[in-house]
């Protein structure tokens, strides 16, 4: 099978968002869109990285509930 065949039943739209956004914003988005992952794209919309549902899992493991308001560890 071919990524292509996935793409035209799921659709080609990309969630994304600012490198300076919170894990609550990025877990809103994921959840209200029914995704697992958010690409992060800076002002000029060039590719900084991607937020995973993992990543948030673990962020949270780490520094428990302060890791909604303060985001991802550095």
């Amino acid at each position: 099978m071919l990524i292509e065949a996935i793409l035209k039943t799921k659709g080609r739209a990309v969630a994304a968002l600012a490198p300076d956004e919170t894990i609550a914003t990025a877990s809103s988005l994921l959840a209200s869109q029914g995704i697992g992952a958010v690409v992060i794209v800076d002002g000029d919309g060039a590719t900084r990285g991607i937020v995973s549902e993992r990543d948030i899992v673990r962020a949270l493991a780490h520094n428990g509930e302060s890791a909604v308001a303060c985001g991802l560890p550095k």
